[in-house]
């Protein structure tokens, strides 16, 4: 599925499911790695308000990295295009860092209806 089809609701959802972080007091950023597309993902990411950045090397580590080295927090969460957060996504996190203050911690999203990607819990 091209990311265009799906960046928007995509990206309006992490902003909304996000909110939940604020109430904590952690400030939020939004970046999207536009991973050599040929579509209006860079477009769509800046209407949203996302900072953007390209990689052109077409890999997915690549991609994560670079956003990553942009980014100005603490601590990330990475989020396909093609993926559904909500804010039970993010209402966990705030418990999950504080208790265990783990160096990395995955949670999986499920992905949009019609992705060949399979769904996998972490």
């Amino acid at each position: 599925m091209p990311e265009e089809k799906c960046l928007g609701e995509t990206l309006g959802q992490i902003k909304s499911a996000s909110d939940v972080l604020t109430q904590f007091g952690w400030e939020t950023e939004l970046i999207v790695c536009d991973n050599n597309s040929n579509d209006r993902t860079g477009e769509i990411a800046r209407a949203a308000g996302a900072t953007v950045v390209f990689e052109p090397v077409n890999q997915i580590a690549r991609a994560r990295n670079y956003g990553a080295s942009v980014a100005t927090g603490d601590w990330m969460v990475f989020i396909d295009a093609d993926s559904h957060p909500d804010t039970g996504l993010f209402d966990c996190l705030p418990t999950l860092l504080q208790r265990s203050n783990p160096a990395t911690a995955s949670l999986a999203a499920r992905p949009f209806a019609g992705t060949t990607r399979p769904f996998s819990s972490p």
